[in-house]
């Protein structure tokens, strides 16, 4: 079916003016079907109408923005960014700017991806004026997105801060800001944006991870100590990680384990509980954890093997299932999820398209759409591609450094008790149920205290729940 729609697409494109209906005045149909919830009737008229050239640019922009409104209406918000961004450059001085606005932010949002489309309307003091709360939180929040990815700081602190934590933007909002002040060495700041989007219970779990991946990159122990008592504290997602973690501290602390200071804190802690909920408790993990690193080189290994970015990503989607728990975890990361969501809502896009009216799937507006979400689908992937080189490029990095940590001679326990300095923290939180066991790597009980054959998914597959939770509801933020 696909490869009909892009047939279809390339036939179109070599007719002009295709479907035109003759009328006196196609913009007022083409708006009297909008108004009348008509959206495929709209957008082919639409279409038509613009095939023609119309000389009078005023009209040709409203007859676009219209397009775009309609793709909005159909669920097509990738389309509908795609063609604001030709016009943004227009509209920063057209009558029609003010109008658009509402409907830029609500396209970007519903699909996911970039923000770099609000960039103009970054310092423009009208803006506030010309939405409601919600909608405004909406801009602010995507301003601040914006402005983070320009690394230009100050402006995203700016626009993130702006919103109050009551909004539906609040959490996703102070996470944002938590990552921005991490990357301006922030530290104090960082943590209190985290710690107040952690009372998200969805968000618990990754802020944890963020705040100590980044207060270990930046050498501030004393903060991150601090950070995950009042999380572990708490009963979150986020606990057992921050319970893990203060072992983790704890028995850095006593200097007896060369090297541990160098690790990335969340690849070890994946490691250690990957490797002690099998066997809910050990006196001796580091001989678990070995075999857990060495198949996580062999799942590097079998991806490494694609040269092309667009052809890894298709790799990691095919070995998916076979792949080491640490590598799914790696390449989960926040900024790659996000990304991830945005390829999601593309093939969601073209999902849909297939299912569309048989005629209206054979006229130039559909042809339309898969052209640009074929592109878009492409381009997105390619860079997903990239990122995952990347994070598997610095993961073998930290495993080099986890090998030589696990394989020293050293005994040290884990399980949901330990004594501080001795070993690690894996609560019974962090592995769920006998039952969940299935999804956890099998190992060996070696020098087991008290265990049995049980145990389950560790809080690594507790992050999947809030993180789906968390997408559904984003789709219907706006």
């Amino acid at each position: 079916m696909l490869r009909r729609l892009a047939a279809v697409a390339a036939a179109f494109a070599l007719i002009p003016g295709a479907f035109t209906t003759a009328h006196a005045d196609p913009l007022e149909t083409a708006s009297r079907l909008y108004d009348n919830k008509e959206y495929q009737a709209a957008s082919a008229e639409l279409i038509s109408f613009l095939s023609t050239n119309p000389e009078d640019e005023l009209t040709r922009q409203r007859a676009q923005l219209l397009l775009a409104r309609t793709f909005v209406e159909m669920k097509y918000p990738t389309v509908a960014v795609a063609m604001f961004g030709k016009l943004i450059e227009t509209l920063r001085s057209a009558p029609v700017r003010a109008s658009s606005l509402k409907w830029i932010v609500v396209a970007v949002e519903r699909s996911r991806g970039p923000a770099d489309l609000l960039h103009s309307f970054r310092g423009d003091a009208t803006v506030d004026t010309r939405l409601d709360g919600e909608m405004r939180e909406a801009l602010h929040y995507h301003l601040g997105r914006d402005a983070a990815a320009a690394k230009e700081f100050d402006d995203a602190d700016k626009e993130l801060s702006s919103i109050p934590m009551s909004s539906k933007f609040g959490s996703r909002a102070r996470f944002e800001l938590a990552r921005v002040r991490f990357r301006s060495k922030d530290i104090e700041g960082a943590i209190k944006a985290g710690e107040a989007a952690a009372r998200d219970p969805e968000l618990a779990l990754p802020v944890a991870r963020e705040i100590a991946a980044w207060a270990h990159r930046l050498g501030d122990s004393a903060a991150e100590v601090s950070a995950m008592r009042r999380i572990a504290a708490g009963e979150t997602p986020g606990a057992p990680f921050a319970a893990f973690e203060l072992s983790r501290l704890a028995v850095e602390d006593t200097a007896q384990v060369a090297g541990l200071t160098k690790l990335h804190g969340t690849t070890f802690a994946d490691v250690i509980t990957l490797a002690t909920c099998p066997v809910i408790a050990s006196d001796d993990v580091f001989p678990l954890a070995l075999p857990l690193v060495k198949s996580t080189r062999e799942s590097i290994r079998v991806l490494t093997k694609y040269d092309d970015d667009a052809e890894l990503y298709d790799g990691v989607r095919k070995h998916k299932s076979e792949l080491s728990p640490i590598v799914r975890f790696a390449l989960d990361e926040p900024a790659t999820r996000e990304l991830t969501e945005y390829r999601d809502e593309i093939a969601r896009e073209i999902e849909q398209l297939r299912h569309e009216d048989a005629h209206w799937q054979e006229g130039p507006a559909a042809a339309e759409i898969l052209q640009e979400l074929t592109v878009q689908l492409s381009v997105v992937e390619a860079e997903l591609g990239k990122r995952f080189r990347n994070r598997l490029a610095n993961l073998v990095v930290e495993l080099d450094d986890i090998e030589k940590v696990v394989s020293a001679p050293i005994k040290l326990t884990s399980g949901a008790t330990v004594t501080p300095g001795t070993g690690f923290v894996v609560p019974d939180a962090a592995c769920g149920s006998a039952k969940a066991a299935g999804q956890m790597p099998v190992a060996q009980s070696h020098g087991c205290a008290g265990c049995a054959s049980g145990g389950g998914a560790s809080w690594l597959v507790a992050l999947a729940v809030p993180m789906i939770v968390l997408r559904r509801r984003r789709r219907s933020s706006i």
